[in-house]
């Protein structure tokens, strides 16, 4: 997201300027104060801002400095820096709150509510004009997940900013393969092409119809919807088809990298779920649009892989891999919001979290992961999402608590918690940021996650 470029000029104007954006901070009641809590050694980002050509830069850790309210201007304490960041023109700011007021913040009166607001304004600012939604800031994050580029249309289309959420399919829809089998990441430069030999990784084709199925059924302007549907539909039709095509004899998709991005022997949770999801939406997307023979052949794969997914994980309580992989967050994409009930999931997700809790409150990833006990705020906010659409409330409420305290001094969300609770990786990532944007959304009204079961 690009924002107008700032008309100061010079940083003696700049310190001139100080005050005054102070000024305004305590007359709107807010009073300006500078953390002084030192950041711990291992955190690569304290947060992001809009830079001063209008672009999302990232904040260093350990500077300090506050936000103009319900923005992502930023304003530093050491008045030497303020050349770095933009100061917002007339209206700006109030646009930016505008824009939140347009849709919603979910959590609003509650305790977390101020980190799902910076949440919020931090997909947005991850979000560049041409619709690439990248992981992070910093280097090795700063590409574009397919799955983590759904998830935030998936938060952004429940919070009501279906436009925004719109850019980024649409970037999707340019850089799909034609195959449909999608690639772990991409470059943000729209050109299709990858910044390394990750290789294909198919749960992608799972979540991208799903988050296209979440933008088409939750947008109101139904005229508007119909006609992007139109433009979005090769990238549905081609993730659906290779998801289909991926099922082997017993109903299941060959090993591939998941959430975990690790090469893997077997097949895993984390990729027959999302898949599932995949063909749900799909099939839910071609009948209200009358395409009978796509619907029918989606539908058919759906059924075979649900059937396989209960045979094989669900005989054993929903491991990480069959028979005997260990529990796995990767459980949760089987429960609500993004399936209906099932008491033999929901039981399997209340195992799962006994047995991924760790010592600073958080949860990493599954009983397989290295033992390290650093805890990984995406998945902690996933048993969150699931808690928060099961009616078990106080807990989902309690991981969201456990969250907002455990951010980066300057609120965003990094991508784990180590052992002594101090946030550490990169911050914000936008994965766990649209996480906690859906797990606050579900314990407020019940998400239009799910397609119809097949």
């Amino acid at each position: 997201m690009t924002f107008r470029k700032s008309s100061m000029g010079g940083t003696r104007r700049m310190k001139t300027l100080y005050p005054l954006v102070a000024a305004a901070l305590v007359v709107t009641g807010v009073v300006v104060t500078f953390d002084e809590r030192p950041d711990p050694p291992e955190l690569l980002g304290g947060g992001i801002a809009v830079g001063r050509d209008g672009k999302a830069i990232a904040i260093p850790p350990g500077r300090r400095g506050r936000y103009v309210p319900h923005t992502s201007f930023f304003v530093p304490a050491d008045p030497h820096l303020l050349s770095t960041y933009a100061v917002p023109a007339a209206g700006e700011a109030q646009r930016s709150l505008d824009w939140l007021k347009k849709g919603n913040v979910p959590g609003s009166s509650a305790p977390y509510g101020e980190m799902v607001e910076r949440a919020l304004l931090d997909l947005r600012l991850l979000t560049s004009d041409n619709g690439a939604r990248v992981a992070a800031l910093q280097p090795k994050w700063r590409y574009v997940w397919p799955r983590d580029a759904s998830f935030t249309v998936a938060a952004l289309s429940v919070t009501r900013h279906h436009f925004e959420a719109r850019q980024i399919l649409d970037f999707l829809r340019r850089i799909h393969p034609g195959q449909g089998i999608w690639q772990a990441r991409y470059l943000p430069d729209g050109s299709g092409k990858v910044p390394d030999d990750r290789g294909e990784q198919i749960d992608g084709s799972g979540w991208v119809p799903w988050a296209v199925w979440v933008w088409f059924t939750s947008n109101t302007d139904r005229r508007n919807a119909a006609q992007a549907l139109q433009e979005l539909w090769p990238t549905v039709a081609s993730s659906a088809d290779a998801a289909a095509r991926s099922l082997g004899k017993e109903g299941l998709p060959p090993a591939s990298a998941d959430y975990w991005e690790k090469r893997e022997r077997r097949t895993t949770l984390g990729t027959a779920a999302p898949l599932l999801l995949g063909l749900r939406a799909a099939t839910d997307l071609a009948r209200k649009t009358g395409r009978n023979a796509d619907a029918g052949r989606w539908s058919q794969a759906a059924r075979r892989l649900d059937a396989a997914i209960t045979s094989t994980f669900g005989r054993s309580g929903y491991p990480r891999t069959a028979p005997d992989g260990g529990a796995d967050t990767a459980v949760t994409f089987l429960a609500p919001p993004f399936a209906p009930h099932d008491p033999g999931v929901d039981h399997a997700v209340a195992e799962a979290a006994g047995k991924l809790a760790l010592a600073n409150g958080g949860m990493k990833p599954g009983s397989a992961w290295k033992r390290d006990g650093i805890a990984w705020t995406a998945e902690t906010a996933f048993f969150a999402l699931a808690e928060a659409s099961s009616g078990r409330g106080q807990q989902a409420r309690g991981r969201l608590a456990w969250l907002a305290a455990h951010r980066t001094p300057l609120g965003a969300l990094p991508e784990k918690v180590d052992p002594a609770g101090k946030p550490v990786s990169v911050a914000p990532l936008s994965w766990s940021a649209a996480m906690v944007v859906l797990a606050a959304a579900a314990l407020e009204s019940s998400l239009g996650l799910a397609p119809p079961r097949q």
